[in-house]
């Protein structure tokens, strides 16, 4: 078995969440790094919002949060599709921090 730890990105999906985004990202991130203290997963481990569609600023928030804190990343979306995930308009990562248009997107690897 090995011993290392696993990589968890959590998915966030966010229409017009631009009130409760700062409140609930900070509660996100906690929990995050208290399983990273506690060797319950990797350090590379993220939190990954996809807004979908949002007219308000929930993707400058998630925009700026990414570029605060590398624990959060985003994928933007054209329009609502609700429940279905695909064809993200932006992407901002980890390690990139620019936009990248993509018709497939992944989560990089930590």
């Amino acid at each position: 078995m090995s011993d290392r730890l696993p990589v968890l990105y959590v998915v966030v999906p966010c229409f017009n969440e631009e009130e409760v985004l700062p409140v609930s990202s900070q509660a996100l991130k906690a929990e995050l790094l208290g399983m990273i203290a506690r060797k319950m997963i990797d350090a590379g481990s993220r939190i990954l919002f996809v807004n979908d569609g949002s007219r308000d600023g929930t993707w400058e928030l998630i925009r700026r949060l990414h570029e605060s804190d590398p624990v959060f990343c985003g994928i933007s979306l054209s329009h609502n599709r609700a429940r279905v995930l695909s064809s993200p308009k932006r992407c901002f990562t980890r390690r990139s921090r620019t936009r990248k248009n993509s018709r497939k997107y992944q989560c990089p690897a930590a």
